[in-house]
Parts: C-alpha cells; sequence; structure tokens
C-alpha cells in the first residue's frame, strides 16, 4: 500500500470469491448426493477452517460418531485460513476417498459462506455433506446456497448461548455436541428427516 499526502493508493488489494472451488465441478452434476444407509465402513472427510475451538469441536463430534459407527477412515482437512477452500492437494483426497463428509465451523461471514460452500463442493462431488454454521451468520449461509443454485440446502446451525466464536467451555460443548449430533446424522443417512 502506498499512502500519499493527497490520496490512499491500493496496490495490493486480492479479492476472495467464497464461490471459488478448487476444482472445476460440471453443472450437469450440481446437487445433492445421494445419502448414505449408514455410516459404518465409510470413510469420512471433516474440512475443518479452524474457527475458534473448532478443532475442539471436530475431535469431540468424531468420538461420539465414532461410538456408533465403525468408520473405515476420517480424512481430516485443516484448511490455511478461514475463508479459503482447501488445499488442491486435500482437496483431491477427499474427492477420491470420502463417503461422506462435515464441514465446519462458519462463526465468522466469510467463514460461514466458505464452510457452507465446502459442503456444496462435497455434495456436487457425490459426497454428502453438512455444514455446522452458528445461526447468527445464517444469512452468510443463506446467501452462498442461493449463489450456488442449492436454495435450500440444509446447514446445521449452533445459536446463543454458544458464541459465534466458537469458544466455548466444556460444558457448553456438551450442549453443542447434543444438539447437532443428530442433525449431522440426519443430513448424511438416508431417510432422515430434514
Amino acid at each position: 500500500m502506498t499512502v500519499t499526502s493527497e490520496r490512499l493508493i491500493l496496490t495490493d488489494l486480492v479479492v476472495i470469491d467464497p464461490r471459488s472451488g478448487v476444482l472445476p465441478v460440471e453443472k450437469s452434476v450440481r446437487g445433492e448426493a445421494p445419502r448414505v444407509d449408514t455410516l459404518d465402513g465409510k470413510t469420512l472427510a471433516i474440512i475443518n477452517n479452524g474457527m475458534g475451538s473448532a478443532r475442539i469441536l471436530e475431535a469431540a463430534l468424531l468420538k461420539r460418531l465414532r461410538a456408533r459407527y465403525d468408520f473405515k477412515d476420517v480424512i481430516h482437512v485443516q484448511k490455511p485460513s478461514v475463508s479459503v477452500p482447501p488445499n488442491p492437494e486435500d482437496w483431491q483426497e477427499v474427492v477420491s476417498r470420502a463417503d461422506v463428509g462435515i464441514a465446519l465451523f462458519g462463526g465468522c461471514g466469510s467463514c460461514t459462506s466458505r464452510t457452507t460452500r465446502d459442503a456444496i463442493e462435497m455434495e456436487w462431488a457425490g459426497i454428502p455433506a453438512v455444514p455446522i454454521v452458528h445461526a447468527a451468520l445464517y444469512g452468510s449461509a443463506e446467501a452462498i446456497r442461493k449463489m450456488s443454485k442449492m436454495p435450500d440446502y440444509p446447514v446445521v446451525t449452533v445459536g446463543f448461548p454458544a458464541a459465534p466464536t466458537a469458544v466455548w467451555d466444556d460444558d457448553l460443548l456438551e450442549k453443542v455436541l447434543d444438539l447437532i449430533e443428530p442433525q449431522v446424522l440426519a443430513r448424511l443417512l438416508v431417510g432422515a428427516a430434514r
């Protein structure tokens, strides 16, 4: 950036489009992927942006899911930033190996839209997925769903008293898990209510 006494001149401006994916997706395959009958024997991909305590949320949710299901494998993708897509090599692993996916955590505007888009792009790759976002940022999820031509795509929301920053004590984390676990399963499994 260059500053003069008369004006401010921006020389390094980067625009981030939350719709930008890491791999091209054919328009003919856009839509929700078929749900699975069970999570037993499936490979789960978790795309985590690291917002607040998202790593703690991921570990706690995974512990609960593993108590119910025998996953074949779990792919952990830690994104380099909250508002960007996964690295291309991580994305390639997801689309080549995952059977189901979870994207988390949307607690700010750009990270909510990108978390939602990460789940949508997994859907477009044939992987049933679910984004987890804070209810206070639902508008960002709604906007990216509309831009992605999937206005009715469901998201799992966490509300107050859990802060959007995803910094929660252990008691609140357990309450969040009690709320979202059945919703996550409902979004991934066949015949589950939206």
